[in-house]
């Protein structure tokens, strides 16, 4: 199993608070038998500072601390991106907010309360990019409970939900 949305970074966002809790994190999914783990703290979402080689450090001992465990998981690099509209560049610039840095797939958050105008826009404009947003907990997200009709314009438009 692959867990592809992840707060396990300590210190960085309202994920893990220590290097135990992240340690701990990764053992029970591990034991529950998640093989692959996507790292992905919040970015630009206005309460975290998103600084890229510090999370990348972090990962580094992260994956140091559950070798000395003996925890086999694999932790990659990602992100949960919040919704902007220089996406599409930003991402160009910036590999590393993508699922395993591999610059194609990565978490697209909205706030909970609204779609920002120009959403559809946003992900078409991403798609012509060959880049796939996969949106986050669209589940927490006021606007698509009242009209899950939005979600669906948005997968028809190529974007992926993770639930």
């Amino acid at each position: 199993m692959i867990d592809l949305h992840t707060h396990v970074i300590p210190g960085v966002d309202d994920g893990a608070r220590s290097w135990e809790e992240a340690v701990t994190m990764c053992r029970m999914a591990w034991e529950d038998g998640v093989k692959i783990m996507v790292a992905t703290p919040h970015a630009f979402n206005g309460l975290y500072a998103y600084q890229g080689e510090n999370i990348l450090d972090r990962m580094v001992m992260l994956r140091e601390h559950l070798q000395e465990e003996g925890i086999e998981l694999t932790v990659l690099q990602g992100a949960e991106v919040y919704s902007r509209p220089d996406l599409p560049s930003l991402l160009d610039k910036n590999p590393a907010l993508t699922l395993n840095q591999g610059g194609r797939y990565f978490l697209l958050e909205f706030p909970h309360s609204i779609i920002p105008p120009n959403s559809a826009e946003l992900i078409f404009q991403l798609k012509l990019k060959n880049i796939v947003p996969i949106i986050a907990h669209p589940e927490r997200n006021l606007r698509f409970q009242e009209t899950v009709l939005l979600l669906e314009e948005f997968i028809r438009l190529g974007a992926l939900c993770q639930i």
